[in-house]
């Protein structure tokens, strides 16, 4: 079954008012899309503070592998 549809105008009148943002949703948008484009081009701030926490991460995985206490999945 096919449905009707009409690229070049809504298919109702109620449609007409619709709008793509509102107000709210464009104080929510904003603030992230600033966020997003900071921190593409000023990638090192935030690096510098998740950098700490993966040095952690990496040094106890290194860690339990080299004293094979990883099971990589594998059941025993």
């Amino acid at each position: 079954m096919d449905l009707p549809t009409r690229h070049d105008r809504p298919l109702t009148k109620a449609n007409d008012t619709v709008t793509d943002l509102r107000p709210r949703e464009i104080t929510v948008v904003v603030p992230l899309i600033a966020a997003l484009i900071v921190l593409g081009v000023f990638p090192k701030p935030a690096l510098d503070v998740i950098n700490p926490a993966v040095a952690t991460v990496l040094t106890t995985l290194e860690t339990t592998v080299a004293d094979g206490n990883a099971t990589g999945g594998a059941s025993q």
